[in-house]
């Protein structure tokens, strides 16, 4: 076998172990950033996996869930401290909500970045499109005016 061949083969069998390793940790409902770097890395080979963009989904989903569910973590540990008599600051309380809010802003616009980067190499990726605009509904404060400008370029 060529030098090449030995290439190609020892390329697929790193894609394949990605793969599944990814599989795994979607089976085990695995919400990390790792999972994140994996699947994206898979993504920049080829985004047509639509399984792999799919549990891009559920894990953006479930950040979703860690960061915008702070105010009623503080909901129920304020209804404890209050039988003691202490009340959690509400500026605090505030303060939590829109840290939560603005990380989970940066996740949707690293997502977003991704996506650019596989539809500046496959354009006509439909799982990539809908990729796209599921993120773009889940975000607190989209730039549309900014998306509209991307859609375009990205489409000439």
């Amino acid at each position: 076998m060529s030098q090449n061949g030995l290439l190609i083969n020892s390329i697929l069998f790193n894609l394949n172990q990605l793969v599944l390793f990814i599989y795994l940790q979607r089976a085990n409902k695995e919400i990390s950033e790792e999972a994140l770097k994996l699947t994206a890395d898979l993504l920049h080979t080829s985004s047509d996996f639509y399984s792999v963009w799919n549990y891009r989904k559920t894990l953006i989903l479930g950040f979703k869930e860690k960061y915008l569910n702070t105010s009623k973590c503080n909901e129920a540990s304020l209804s404890k401290d209050d039988s003691k008599g202490e009340v959690k600051d509400k500026a605090e309380e505030n303060k939590e909500k829109l840290d939560g809010i603005e990380q989970f802003n940066k996740l949707c616009l690293r997502e977003l970045e991704l996506i650019e980067g596989c539809l500046r190499k496959q354009p006509k990726s439909y799982a990539t499109w809908f990729q796209r605009m599921f993120v773009i509904q889940l975000m607190p404060h989209p730039d549309l005016k900014k998306e509209l400008e991307h859609c375009d370029m990205l489409l000439k």
